[in-house]
């Protein structure tokens, strides 16, 4: 099969835990957030901000690699990143042993900042080696990473802070990052011509300008960051409904929470699947279809005092299956004639994380007590989620 470049092909288990990386490293200590307020004597609305918090330095980072990747080329960039990424664990480490919330806030922010470099440089792997058709293929399978690795997080999370401590969560921080780094040793470089000029001011300005101007890029960047907003939601949201208001332990959590999340998996699936047989739109409304069901489900469910993990569950289940089948079609469409992948992947990922810190900032205005506010957030996020959608179809309708 003919690609775009000559080079050795990027391994599909390598970009599968690189482009997993920063979103599994957001969610694994969400178990563990009850007990992190207790520990440091805040309202749980405060160490809820650690995902929030994360989100803003992943937003901003990915700003900064593709200048990187362009100019010292794309494994540079993930080696710059992850050295950021471990220095960040030992700064949480120590924030931790002194009792300081504010320097653990640090801490997360810059393990943000480095570990997004995970996501972008991923996506632009992709783009740089494989034709369109192919590469939604590849990002559909790719997107497995969304499913298993978040839930193994939550559930390994869970697991730690139950028969551990929720300390050892930041340990086990630092073995992920030296696993991540060994990894990516084995990746392909594609850059095929250095940008000399790339990390100059003018340049760099010119080539994000280019790229927000770009309606397309922006289009369904926002498509991409509002179901992406889901799952941020869910890790926020979800630990302090089935600890606080159900009574399940941080690792009954965790381990029942793999249940939605192969939800996840299996919409992954379907996804590689069907976009071999069924055009990128008709694979996004597929999607769509299941998450509007499982939020539905949630909203009528906690509307009439059902809390339970039965209720929190089921609906999650649908919630986060048609999720992956929105994420392949966005991200080709809208990377699709835009000649700076590097670039243009920063854009995309920097507004698609920006809408799920919108969203978890939303979600933290919210009265946090209140378990009908996690359900009225996904009903918002799809309403607007549907009109961007149709009007995506309509703009640009039939390129894949």
């Amino acid at each position: 099969m003919p690609y775009k470049l000559n080079t050795k092909k990027p391994h599909l288990f390598c970009l599968i835990l690189l482009i997993s990386f920063p979103s599994a490293v957001t969610v694994l200590i969400s178990p563990a957030l009850p007990v992190m307020s207790t520990f440091f004597h805040v309202p749980g609305r405060y160490t809820e901000q650690l995902i929030t918090v994360f989100l803003m330095g992943y937003a901003l980072g990915q700003l900064f690699y593709s200048p990187l990747a362009n100019r010292y080329g794309r494994k540079m960039a993930i080696y710059l990143g992850m050295l950021l990424y471990l220095i960040s664990c030992l700064v949480c480490l120590a924030g931790i042993y002194q009792h300081s919330l504010g320097v653990v806030f640090i801490g997360r922010f810059l393990m943000a900042l480095g570990s997004c470099v995970g996501m972008i440089i991923s996506f632009t792997l992709i783009n740089d080696f494989y034709y369109p058709q192919q590469a939604r293929v590849i990002t559909s399978y790719t997107v497995l990473a969304y499913s298993f690795m978040p839930a193994l997080a939550v559930t390994l999370g869970g697991f730690i802070t139950t028969h551990f401590s929720w300390v050892g969560c930041f340990y086990f921080y630092v073995v992920y990052g030296i696993v991540i780094f060994w990894v990516s040793l084995y990746l392909p470089e594609t850059l095929q011509r250095k940008k000399l000029d790339a990390l100059k001011i003018k340049s760099l300005l010119c080539s994000y300008y280019n790229a927000f101007r770009s309606w397309r890029l922006m289009l369904f960047s926002l498509i991409y960051g509002l179901m992406a907003a889901f799952v941020y939601i869910i890790a926020g949201a979800a630990p302090f409904i089935a600890i606080t208001e159900i009574g399940l332990t941080p690792a009954d959590y965790g381990m029942l929470m793999l249940i939605p999340y192969s939800g996840q998996l299996i919409g992954s699936l379907l996804s590689g699947y069907l976009s071999e047989r069924l055009s990128g739109y008709q694979v996004m409304l597929l999607g769509y279809a299941m998450t509007i069901f499982g939020s539905v489900a949630l909203f009528f469910f906690f509307l009439f005092a059902w809390v339970s993990m039965v209720s929190l569950i089921f609906p999650l289940f649908f919630v986060l299956m048609g999720l992956p089948m929105t994420y392949s079609t966005v991200t080709i469409m809208a990377l699709l004639v835009h000649e700076d992948k590097a670039s243009a992947s920063a854009i995309m990922s920097f507004t698609t994380i920006s809408m799920t810190l919108i969203a978890m900032f939303v979600l933290a205005l919210l009265p946090s007590k209140n378990v009908m506010m996690m359900p009225l957030l996904f009903i918002v996020l799809l309403a607007v989620a549907v009109v961007a959608f149709w009007h995506a179809k309509n703009r640009f309708p039939g390129d894949i």
